[in-house]
């Protein structure tokens, strides 16, 4: 090496994976194609390739003709329609990557047109489809259009917890059959418009009624509706839907400090930042605890009070145990989201100090006639005596005398009380299922008193809540969840009770009879 010449050496090292591509099959011309029943249809997947493999593409010579290599074609058709008839299809797999038809080879109907697309000598497959709607379309002798109450074509939904979408047809000819389809505008979902979970009219109805919970808030929707008259004349319209979204970008959280002492230590929380759109605020808030083991089962979940617009609310004297606790955030449309947290409350003695103190609490409430925080109490106070009762199992125990369980017996008429006093009549949804949440923990035990001194309070909450929608989607649904006849340990004494209501034949006078037994 020559004197003052400087040599560096190095070495760098890189890892690559390459990743295969699969085997791609596509039909051209969109998902859904129109055809006269006099026009010829042509079909092409042409552009199927597998980008791995040079042999498996379609090339097109100067006279456009295809040659596809190793690709292998098999078309199927099957028709969605009654009285539609498919042509037949190429026998077996093709070297020919369309398929040409005839014209009238098909008749009126809507169809479903697949092809699978395969390479000589190798297992792998992959397969296309299309919705393919014959018919004579002629605008000038028909035509036909969707309509809505509320909705403009191209417009915004703003879909409620328990609202239907409603799309009605006007068509220029009046002797019409219809034929609706529905899917994501970006084709990634095809609503089956049969299914009984999805609409309730299906799809040759001049009305489509899309079912609540099936569009999702935030989602663009495309329906058509396909009107035919007996000839076999067709005409289409179409609607598109822009889903409003749901409150988003807050936060949730709980205020108070730890450690959490059950019956003594009020727990507040808040939710802060949250934005909607501006045409549906302001925003209400609707807070929930659950036991942590059903955090995501919304049917368990025991209101804290109604929603409103404060986004702050409090949890008076909560029991023990490990809970989580949800906001639930909506605007003025009904659209909503939720956030949850999860807390654990420490047990504590529930002694004669207690007691008294969360008396003279219930008694305050009440003459304040804050219902909601009354049930609070109530609800936790019947929790403290649910677990005296259940976690002294040896009769021999002290707790399991007879003086007392005549003492939480006693108790329990105070908390029936309690429930008694509650100004109900005009309160929300929430408020009542509160209600019934604090019945049902106060019946939980029905050794320690006699059942029908709790029926009067039941027969009052369940006139109530007949009346109030919007509890989980239906005052039935309430009352098969939450009505407190539906308790099991009130079923062993009165099964029939909670069957009528579950059979919906439940009437008012037959509970008055029954209460009077």
């Amino acid at each position: 090496m020559a004197a003052g010449t400087d040599n560096t050496c190095g070495y760098a090292e890189v890892n690559v994976t390459l990743t295969p591509e699969p085997l791609v099959a596509f039909i051209q011309g969109g998902q859904e194609r129109d055809f006269g029943l006099d026009a010829p249809v042509s079909l092409s997947a042409c552009r199927s390739k597998d980008a791995d493999d040079p042999q498996a593409e379609c090339v097109v010579d100067v006279s456009g003709t295809y040659s596809c290599g190793i690709l292998r074609f098999m078309w199927s058709c099957h028709p969605l329609s009654d009285g539609a008839v498919c042509p037949a299809p190429p026998a077996g797999k093709q070297l020919d990557c369309e398929w040409n038809i005839l014209p009238k080879s098909f008749t009126v109907g809507l169809y479903h047109v697949r092809v699978n697309v395969s390479k000589v000598g190798s297992t792998e497959e992959a397969s296309s489809a299309i919705n393919l709607r014959v018919g004579t379309i002629t605008d000038n002798e028909l035509s036909v259009s969707i309509t809505t109450p509320t909705i403009d074509s191209t417009a915004l939904f703003r879909p409620t917890s328990n609202s239907r979408l409603q799309l009605s047809t006007s068509a220029s000819i009046s002797q019409v059959s219809y034929l609706w389809t529905a899917r994501t505008l970006d084709g990634s979902e095809v609503l089956d418009l049969t299914s009984l979970n999805v609409s309730s009219t299906g799809t040759s109805l001049p009305s489509l009624v899309v079912l609540p919970n099936v569009l999702k808030a935030g989602g663009s929707y495309f329906f058509r509706v396909y009107a035919t008259t007996p000839g076999g004349k067709t005409a289409a319209a179409n609607l598109t839907l822009d889903l409003s979204t749901p409150p988003y970008g807050g936060t949730f959280s709980i205020s108070t400090e730890p450690p959490y002492e059950a019956l003594s230590s009020d727990v507040t929380m808040i939710a802060e930042q949250w934005s909607g759109n501006v045409d549906d605020l302001p925003l209400s808030y609707a807070f929930y605890f659950v036991d942590s083991k059903h955090a995501l089962e919304e049917e368990l979940w025991t209101a804290l009070g109604p929603a409103s617009v404060s986004n702050v609310a409090t949890w008076y004297d909560p029991p023990a145990g490990n809970f989580t606790l949800t906001c639930r955030v909506f605007d003025t449309s009904s659209a909503s989201t939720f956030v949850q947290q999860d807390i654990s409350i420490e047990s504590t003695v529930l002694d004669s100090a207690k007691i008294s103190s969360l008396l003279a609490n219930l008694q305050t409430l009440s003459e304040l006639g804050d219902t909601s925080a009354q049930m609070q109490v109530v609800n936790s106070f019947a929790n403290a005596l649910n677990f005296v009762s259940a976690s002294d199992d040896s009769p021999a125990h002290e707790s399991n005398s007879a003086e007392l369980k005549a003492q939480r017996s006693a108790l329990r008429d105070e908390l029936v009380s309690s429930l008694q006093s509650a100004n109900l009549e005009s309160t929300s949804p929430l408020v009542l299922q509160q209600v019934a949440a604090a019945l049902q923990t106060v019946v939980a035990t029905p050794d320690e008193g006699p059942p029908r001194k709790f029926w009067d309070p039941l027969v009052t909450f369940f006139l109530l809540v007949k009346e109030k929608e919007g509890l989980f989607g239906s005052p039935e649904r309430a009352l098969q969840v939450h009505h407190p006849l539906c308790h099991p340990a009130l079923q062993k004494h009165r099964p029939s009770l909670c069957l009528r209501i579950k059979l919906g034949h439940l009437q008012s006078h037959h509970l008055h009879r029954r209460s009077a037994i």
